[in-house]
């Protein structure tokens, strides 16, 4: 199946899906936009699994339905996984902060424990 009838037919289950979740506008390009995202998703490894398999059920004269379910559980689970990735994010986010802090108070410690080795150096100068 060619990839522009693969696209037409993503167009098809975007009007048919009762949320739209996957292909909803998202510039005022209109269709011709879509085209182009769509080539763009086909172009990454999971995007083109993704626009083969949906093929793959075309072929097989899937329901509209279960397609749409199919995208639908999909996007759930890309979902989650994002919100996953966002919270481990933070956690490491926030751990590098908190080695960035130590680390500042480490250097700050050696740098007062310089001044006053500097200091001391400097008063024994004098009284020799």
């Amino acid at each position: 199946m060619k990839a522009e009838t693969v696209i037409f037919f993503l167009l098809v289950l975007a009007g048919a899906s009762a949320e739209g979740v996957f292909l909803q506008p998202t510039s005022a390009k209109g269709r011709y936009g879509l085209f182009a995202e769509l080539k763009e998703v086909d172009g990454t490894e999971f995007g083109a699994k993704l626009m083969d398999t949906i093929a793959l059920q075309f072929k097989n004269q899937s329901p509209l339905a279960d397609i749409s379910k199919l995208l639908n559980d999909i996007h759930a689970e890309l979902v989650t996984q994002q919100k996953n990735a966002d919270v481990q994010s933070e956690v490491t986010e926030r751990e590098c902060q908190k080695g960035i802090a130590e680390y500042n108070s480490r250097v700050s410690a050696a740098t007062a424990g310089i001044q006053e080795a500097i200091t001391s150096t400097a008063t024994c100068l004098l009284y020799t």
